[in-house]
């Protein structure tokens, strides 16, 4: 008999998701925050996840196939994970909230420059969440870790709600009954109820990674139409020109230095965008500052006219050192002079005659 040949079978690599991550909504305890799960957030986490514990597992690091450390960009894992950059920055911070991954910013701030990133299991943080999962036909959550695990709860005896009485002087209190621990405010109750119906009735300002999403996404995006109806819009139109708005109030037009962020240059669309060359660096940066000059004018509340009368000005000021290095041309570094004089650049990107949108 002839020895049976052993053949090298090649197994398909596979990401784990935590079964806990189905979860619909995710709070964490310690901070209050509630965070939405989607897909998006398994796979990233489960790439990330699967990626880190790789990088660091020792047999690994003592073979010489790794050096304990996993970097890679935010343009690289949006790819590998087929999201959209502005998806994958926006469910980054999301899980990095949760507690789930953290990341050193690398030193350079240049596109495509990789962050170190530290992935944490689920199971070391889990007492610190609380998962809530959507309820199936009979009234039961979709998934039951306590079940599936045979945890036993303790029943914890709920405290009753407070109910409104009205004072002898006509201002409503809260009464509590029954309380069991609950706290009770140290100021008037009466004021803090208008001060908090005063809140509810000025929603927050998202936040400039869920803006970016959602103007990139539109309105298949999630939260795109629920942002809008916070802030009363039920239009697509006005739900988009609302999103836009509260995006360029939220950019952050100078850096600590006084440098245009390259994030604001980005953002810029139509006649405000500056030209650009093959490589993707600016063919007249004095266009660019100029922009960002008018953009922070705008916020400051000054009239279009006088932004407009001081464009001119702006581009013949700008310096190579006020926008990112990496923006500009090879031929050009921080430390030179405007090279374009400032009229001919004025005159060639021109201006519609309803002059600088906003």
């Amino acid at each position: 008999m002839t020895e049976a040949v052993k053949t090298n079978v090649i197994k398909e690599p596979s990401r784990i998701i935590p079964k806990r991550l189905d979860a619909r909504t995710i709070a964490v305890k310690s901070t209050g925050e509630v965070i939405r799960v989607t897909n998006d957030h398994r796979i990233i986490y489960a790439h990330l996840e699967d990626q880190f514990r790789g990088l660091t597992n020792p047999k690994n690091i003592a073979a010489g196939k790794s050096t304990g450390h996993y970097y890679d960009s935010d343009e690289n894992l949006a790819i590998k994970c087929d999201v959209s950059k502005s998806t994958f920055k926006k469910v980054k911070k999301d899980l990095k909230a949760l507690g789930l991954i953290d990341w050193k910013a690398p030193k350079a701030k240049k596109s495509g420059h990789a962050c170190e990133y530290f992935v944490k299991q689920l199971t070391d943080i889990a007492h610190n969440l609380e998962f809530i999962y959507q309820e199936l036909p009979n009234g039961g959550p979709s998934y039951d870790h306590v079940r599936v695990r045979g945890l036993k709860t303790k029943k914890v005896k709920k405290a009753t709600q407070p109910k409104i009485e009205e004072s002898e002087n006509g201002v409503q209190k809260q009464v509590h009954e029954q309380q069991s621990g609950v706290p009770q405010s140290d100021g008037d109750s009466s004021y803090d109820a208008v001060n908090n119906s005063e809140q509810q009735s000025q929603p927050q300002i998202a936040n400039i990674d869920d803006l970016t999403y959602w103007r990139e996404s539109g309105p298949s995006g999630f939260g795109f139409m629920e942002y809008g109806a916070k802030h009363g819009e039920a239009e697509v139109e006005k739900v988009t020109a609302l999103i836009d708005q509260h995006y360029f109030d939220a950019l952050t037009i100078f850096d600590e230095n006084g440098v245009v962020t390259e994030e604001f240059i980005d953002a810029l669309s139509g006649n405000d965008a500056p030209k650009r060359n093959d490589d993707g660096t600016l063919k007249k940066y004095g266009f660019a500052y100029a922009m960002a000059r008018a953009y922070q004018a705008h916020r400051e509340g000054k009239s279009e006219e006088e932004i407009m009368s001081s464009i001119p000005v702006w581009i013949k000021a700008a310096q190579t050192w006020h926008v990112p290095a990496n923006l500009l041309p090879i031929n050009l570094t921080p430390s030179e002079s405007p090279i374009v004089p400032y009229e001919e650049e004025f005159d060639e990107e021109g201006f519609d005659e309803s002059g600088i949108p906003f």
